[in-house]
């Protein structure tokens, strides 16, 4: 899945998206959505790729999200912090 998020329009993001996503998963089975503030593009692996990698899973409320989130909070925008919050849930003071 891409997620993108900025001050641009939702034609830039949406091709933003679109080029972060290029050569992983299969096009055919692709979804998106504009939320009015990001713009997602969510994609199926190839039978390949899901091969390499293992069964999907949702990382929502799970540690690994909160260490994901530790590794690029600093390097995001104030409203995309607002946003990773929000689906990660409840978070240590710290965070």
């Amino acid at each position: 899945m891409a997620s993108i998020f900025s001050v641009h329009s939702q034609a830039a993001l949406y091709n933003i998206a679109r080029i972060v996503l290029d050569g992983v998963g299969d096009q055919a089975k692709e979804w998106s959505e504009w939320t009015g503030v990001a713009y997602h593009i969510r994609r199926r692996l190839s039978a390949e790729e899901q091969a390499a990698v293992g069964p999907a899973i949702d990382l929502r409320g799970t540690e690994e999200a909160i260490r994901r989130y530790e590794a690029c909070r600093f390097v995001i925008n104030r409203e995309a912090v607002k946003l990773a919050k929000e689906e990660l849930g409840p978070l240590p003071p710290a965070c």
